[in-house]
């Protein structure tokens, strides 16, 4: 069973860099579980190191219930954890497991945690695609060893919500659910979770809905709670 708390410490994190310093310049690499085709590397001098780490992350951002006049632009907002803080960012490049896969990465890199006692191996999946979209449903099977079977084990084990949008370039949807397949011109708000939504969650999904003025057409809800209220502690 991971540890709540740890991960949502890890997953606010954000990614770290990889540092590498060459002729004098210090290399700040995403690659190692970023999507970007390219390596997003920026050179800066060695003197310049600790406005470097000052920087990450660089499209990574946290937005909380509890002040929501930070919430706003165009936020393409990615998981909420069960006391209201949200991951955001402002990439397409950047898929849910990828973010999924820097908490586990953070927990075992930064706070120790034995490989064994995660769910999986971040850095085995780098094998993987992990930067395709996961499409999650009930019957998702969590003891297989899959990319939506980990995601579903880890979202109920934490009580973590799924998010996308309300803005992002794609559109999602149709037959291809979960793949980028037309320009999104409209805000679209997706929310999936497999636990009832905590009151914090409520008051989330709730400020946003109003901040972006969402209508019922534009908020998309897959509810795979035993529950299945979801929808009325939303709109009530």
């Amino acid at each position: 069973m991971i540890d709540t708390e740890l991960f949502k410490k890890s997953l606010l994190q954000g990614p770290i860099p990889s540092l590498v310093e060459e002729d004098n310049y210090v290399t700040r690499r995403f690659d190692k579980f970023y999507i970007h085709d390219y390596e997003n590397i920026i050179q800066n001098p060695t003197e310049d190191l600790e406005n470097l780490l000052h920087a990450y992350p660089i499209d990574w951002k946290v937005f909380e219930s509890e002040q929501p006049k930070n919430i706003s632009g165009r936020c393409n907002f990615m998981w909420l954890t069960d006391d209201g803080r949200a991951v955001a960012t402002n990439s397409d490049n950047v898929s849910h497991f990828t973010i999924l896969n820097w908490s586990i990465y953070n927990m075992i890199n930064t706070y120790n945690q034995r490989v064994d006692s995660m769910y999986w191996n971040p850095l085995e999946l780098k094998k993987s695609n992990i930067h395709l979209p996961v499409i999650l449903n009930k019957s998702t099977q969590t003891q297989k060893k899959t990319l939506d079977g980990y995601m579903k084990k880890l979202m109920i084990n934490t009580s973590t919500v799924r998010l996308s949008g309300p803005y992002r370039g794609k559109a999602f949807g149709g037959s291809q659910y979960g793949h980028a397949n037309k320009l999104l011109e409209t805000p679209d708000f997706t929310i999936e979770s497999f636990t009832n939504l905590t009151k914090q969650q409520i008051e989330f999904i709730k400020i946003v809905i109003k901040k972006y003025n969402l209508t019922r057409s534009e908020i998309f809800i897959n509810d795979f709670s035993k529950g299945q209220n979801i929808k009325e502690d939303i709109f009530k």
